[in-house]
């Protein structure tokens, strides 16, 4: 099980290269949870996370980091799952994970207990 999300984690790593972004990179955060969560899907096709930390390498968000729609892999149909992922974290208290874009503060995948367990 471990080799595959492994796998597939590279794979997708691998799709997110960005033509023209030397300096942007897609990183791990560590180990955090989540203070809030905005559901702007309506309004700007986004969901902002707020974290009990900044993610690093990105300027401090006052606003949240988002997920959002058209932006690495974010789709009008997978959408409403970050935004129940994150609001089951925040409600449960669970410490997450997330791979995000240091260039943009975007977010991209969301890990409960971190993306091979090391948050629990």
């Amino acid at each position: 099980m471990k080799k595959l999300l492994m796998t597939m984690v590279l794979g997708l790593l691998g799709t997110l290269i960005i033509p023209g972004k030397a300096s942007a990179a897609v990183v791990w955060s560590g180990c955090m949870t989540i203070t809030g969560v905005s559901n702007y899907i309506g309004y700007s096709g986004q969901v902002f996370v707020y974290f009990s930390a900044d993610l690093p390498g990105v300027a401090p968000a006052g606003a949240g980091y988002p997920f959002v729609i058209g932006q690495n892999g974010v789709t009008s149909d997978n959408i409403n799952s970050f935004l129940a992922t994150a609001t089951a974290a925040m409600l449960s208290n669970t410490s997450v994970m997330v791979l995000f874009d240091n260039a943009t503060g975007y977010l991209i995948i969301i890990s409960l207990g971190g993306y091979s367990g090391q948050c629990n």
